[in-house]
């Protein structure tokens, strides 16, 4: 997750100055992700994220890593992931803590042991938003909703999400834009920040046109399109929203 980072979603970073472009001829996507599938990728499972969204001010990295507090210092947090993966976070002085639903004055509020979600800005490496919650209420614990409705509403160009499954770890990929073209096995979307990405698709997948059960046929060119898929494995599901 770490190095794709760098790979495929810091893609997105080096397109910051054709993001105004490509926002303007693509403002009509307004394309959220829906619910279920939020609460599935960002709820109680997830281990660790990576959001790119098209903000007011333009292209926003935003990462957000989850385990149980390990160690404090006035400025940072260290986290123990679900899958062993120990990271030290940097946090801002002005970062918005959240304890128990609650907002409290700062990382003071924070204790070892209680589980957490820090959300970074990706250029940056700093903290924002830190939120937690008592030991007891761990298993439960998932990012508030008004706050992944933010992250994951109709801004949302890309996602990378590894969960903790039934069966060992997952690492997810979401793309969401308008679809360029389709061929027998794949489909390449653009997405909001210009960038063009060809999504091999399963012979199997589950794909939604309008609110019915479609096959690639029923994807036309200038469609607004979500893929979603296992890693590097073709897309299983894919969802065409119906227009506004």
């Amino acid at each position: 997750m770490r190095n794709l980072r760098k790979s495929r979603l810091g893609t997105g970073l080096l397109l910051v100055a054709a993001a105004v472009v490509a926002a303007a001829s693509l403002a009509g996507i307004s394309l959220a992700l829906p619910q279920p599938v939020a609460s599935y990728f960002f709820g109680p499972t997830m281990v660790r994220a990576e959001v790119i969204l098209m903000a007011k001010d333009g292209v926003r990295d935003l990462r957000l890593d989850r385990g149980r507090i390990r160690a404090l210092t006035p400025t940072a947090v260290t986290l123990k992931e679900r899958d062993g993966l120990i990271v030290t976070v940097p946090i801002a002085p002005s970062a918005r803590v959240h304890v128990n639903g609650r907002a409290m004055g700062g990382i003071f509020a924070l204790r070892r042991g209680m589980e957490a979600v820090i959300v970074q800005d990706g250029e940056s490496g700093v903290a924002e938003s830190v939120y937690a919650v008592s030991k007891r209420d761990a298993s439960s614990f998932a990012v508030p909703r008004p706050f992944m409705n933010h992250l994951f509403g109709a801004s949302m160009m890309r996602t990378e999400a590894v969960l903790k499954t039934a069966t060992g770890f997952v690492d997810y990929r979401i793309d969401r834009g308008r679809v360029r073209s389709v061929g027998p096995s794949s489909v390449t979307l653009r997405e909001r920040d210009g960038l063009v990405v060809t999504v091999p698709v399963a012979a199997g997948a589950r794909i939604q046109v309008n609110g019915r059960l479609s096959g690639l046929a029923g994807l036309k060119a200038g469609m607004e399109a979500m893929t979603i898929r296992d890693g590097n494995r073709p897309a299983d599901t894919i969802q065409v929203p119906p227009r506004r």
